[in-house]
Parts: C-alpha cells; sequence; structure tokens
C-alpha cells in the first residue's frame, strides 16, 4: 500500500511528460502496428489469418498502461538518470522499467517477408504485402497493407512409387491423406503428408525411409486457382525398396566393466543374453518385457524408440542399442544392445516397472523445417508448378 501510494502522484505528476526528448539523435520511438487488408473480403478465416499474420511482427510498441502515458518506459528513463539504489528503485528496475522500442526499418521488412511466406505456405501462392511508416514528433506509425490475393486449393492428388507392393500400401491409406482435394495448398499439410507415409511404410518394415526419399512435389495450376498434385516416393540408393527384418538381438550386460563379458550365453525367446550368469542387478527374464525387438518380425522404427526408452530403469544409466545390417542379407538387420549400469545402485531384487509408453511419432526422428519452394514454367496453356 505505501508503494501504491507513492506511484499514484508520480505519475499524475509527470503524465503529460514526453519521454521523446530521452531519444538519441536518429532514433524513433515505434507507438503502433496496424494490419490492413485490401480486397480480403473473402478470406477464409480473416480473424484466424490476422492473428497468425500479427505473430510475424517482432518488434512491439512500448507498453501503454494509462492509453496516452506510458509508465514502463518513463520509468526506464527516470532510472537511467539516477544513480542510487534503494529499495523502491530496484522494485522499480524489477517490476516496472521496459526499454524503449526504437523503430528499425529491417525489422519491418523482415515481419513483411515473414508474412508474405506465410501467405505462400497458407495457399495464397501470388501473395502481396507492403508497408508504410510514418514518423511525427519522432514516434512512428507502421501499416502493414495485406493483400492475399487468390487462394489456392487442391483439385486433385496422385501418390506414386516404382515398386508394386510399396504402391499398394500407399493406396490403402490413401483416405488418411493430408492433402485431399478442396483443401489449400499448405506447405504444413505437405510436410505432414510425408511423416504420415513415412510412418505408415516404417511400420511395415520399410524401416529405412525418409524424407530423401520423396521427389520434388509436382504440381499443375490449372489456371482456376486449383491445383493437380502428384507426389512420388523413390527407392534408395540401390534401386530398391525392401522390408528389413530383425535378425540377432543380443543384450551384453556390462555392469562389470564395458570389457568384461563371461562370453556365456542365456537364449530366451530367441533373445541372446551374455554376461548374466554372474552375480546381477536385473533378471534378464523381467528384461523381454521390455525389448520390443524381436528376432524374425519386421523391422519396425517405433520398436526401436520404444526400447530404448522403457530400457531407461532405475539400475540402467543407459541402454546403447547399435544396428548392423547384414552384407550377405541384406533385408536383415542385427541388433546390439549394451546395458550400462547406473551409478550407486546395488540391489539383487528383480523388479517389475510399469513400461514407459512413448508417442508413436518419436520414431521418425525429424526435425527439418521444409520450406515450400515453387517454380513457375509455361507448358502449353498451362503452368508448372514444383514445390
Amino acid at each position: 500500500m505505501k508503494i501504491a501510494s507513492l506511484l499514484v502522484p508520480v505519475l499524475l505528476l509527470y503524465s503529460s511528460c514526453n519521454t521523446s526528448k530521452y531519444l538519441k539523435e536518429g532514433e524513433d520511438i515505434l507507438v503502433r502496428n496496424q494490419l490492413k487488408f485490401i480486397g480480403g473480403d473473402s478470406i477464409r478465416d480473416k480473424s484466424v489469418l490476422r492473428y497468425e499474420l500479427q505473430t510475424q511482427i517482432k518488434q512491439k510498441p512500448n507498453d501503454k498502461t494509462f492509453i496516452f502515458f506510458k509508465p514502463r518506459l518513463w520509468f526506464y528513463y527516470r532510472q537511467q538518470e539516477k544513480g542510487d539504489t534503494t529499495d523502491f528503485d530496484k522494485f522499480v528496475q524489477r517490476k516496472l522499467v521496459e526499454p524503449p522500442s526504437i523503430y528499425d526499418t529491417l525489422s519491418t521488412q523482415i515481419a513483411a517477408q515473414a508474412m508474405r511466406e506465410l501467405l505462400f505456405n497458407r495457399g495464397y501462392l501470388k501473395p502481396q504485402v507492403w508497408y508504410s511508416d510514418s514518423v511525427k514528433n519522432s514516434r512512428v506509425f507502421v501499416t502493414y497493407f495485406i493483400k492475399p490475393n487468390e487462394l489456392y486449393t487442391i483439385e486433385s492428388y496422385d501418390l506414386q512409387a516404382p515398386d508394386t507392393l510399396v504402391n499398394t500400401f500407399l493406396q490403402e491409406d490413401i483416405n488418411n491423406t493430408y492433402l485431399k482435394p478442396g483443401l489449400p495448398v499448405s506447405n504444413s499439410a505437405l510436410y505432414n503428408e510425408k511423416l504420415r507415409i513415412l510412418k505408415d511404410l516404417q511400420e511395415r518394415g520399410f524401416a529405412n525411409l525418409s524424407l530423401g526419399n520423396f521427389s520434388p512435389l509436382e504440381a499443375f495450376d490449372t489456371s482456376d486457382a486449383t491445383v493437380q498434385m502428384r507426389l512420388r516416393l523413390l527407392p534408395g540408393q540401390d534401386g530398391r525398396f525392401s522390408q528389413k527384418y530383425i535378425g540377432n538381438v543380443i543384450v551384453n550386460n556390462r555392469f562389470d566393466g564395458p570389457d568384461q563379458l563371461s562370453g556365456k550365453k542365456l537364449v530366451i525367446d530367441s533373445i541372446q543374453f551374455y554376461n548374466f550368469d554372474t552375480k546381477n542387478r536385473i533378471n534378464p527374464h523381467s528384461l523381454l518385457n521390455y525389448i520390443k525387438l524381436k528376432p524374425g518380425e519386421l523391422y519396425k522404427r517405433e520398436d526401436l524408440t520404444i526400447t530404448r526408452t522403457q530400457l531407461q530403469l532405475p539400475a540402467i544409466q543407459f541402454a546403447d542399442i547399435n544396428t548392423t545390417q547384414r552384407q550377405d542379407e541384406s533385408n536383415i538387420v542385427d541388433f546390439e544392445i549394451n546395458l550400462l549400469p547406473a551409478k550407486r545402485i546395488e540391489t539383487n531384487l528383480e523388479f517389475e516397472l510399469n513400461r514407459t509408453t512413448v508417442s508413436s511419432q518419436s520414431f521418425i526422428g525429424l526435425g527439418t523445417n521444409l520450406d515450400l519452394l515453387i517454380i513457375i514454367f509455361s507448358v502449353g496453356q498451362r503452368d508448372f508448378l514444383i514445390f
């Protein structure tokens, strides 16, 4: 209450103060950003699009708590003039001050370009974005003019692969596509479609497929703002699509040191366990509940991820899983699991823990941000686009 009673008269006394007097030569303060749509009456979800466009503006005006007066900015300049560090000054510095938003033309240009890219990725393939900045008494007012033009939608979508079996799998799940006719041409939809295809095929044993197996999306502009799309999935460097199967699964107990293996083998459900005949912290029968990799089954990338995650048990510091593709049989993959001990854990008791669940999407392991690029070629009376 004491601090509040001090603040009120201060704000009233200095409410008419002009903070522009603190500016250096050539500096101006940004006081407003505004978006103005040009010919945007037919825009889908206009309020949502406006919000998304506003998020591209990184330079914001200073807080205006009292309509005309910006107390946080005023306190910032006042604190710059003072050299004492009283409790009240510390409170002001911690809670009330705000550095001035000095107008940066480059930041505005970057925001305008980011808006163009966002509109493009939302299906407005020929967007126009420009801005004007007016300065009055060192105060800058910026207006962004947004003209999305036509929204391009998907007329048809064709997914192909030069392999009969793979092509059959692709067509079985085509109803789950993210590129349905009538939807806007979208970069995010294209990216999600590729991830969907990878997830489905990796679950069918095509574990080595990645985003690099897709050719550039081919799209034909039919001149009425609809696009015919074709996406091709290509084989690897060997020219083949090959389903991978799990060969040997070897589990090494390295609790006695990385090089201390007894050589004695214990086989349980076709999984080979080494060095579990000595004093162990883990019963190998218990480990079977946490190993999703089973010899003879299709190699699914998700099973590898789940196994690695579920082996994060109290007595295990780290489960190092190595994969080796056999040279003589290109579709067989062997796995070696090295269990490293957790520090300061001494117990001979067997344990049963609830399984750790992981997201079904984590097996893809992709962190790539794809940019949707478009090149327009003239082919007869139609344009040819490549994304």
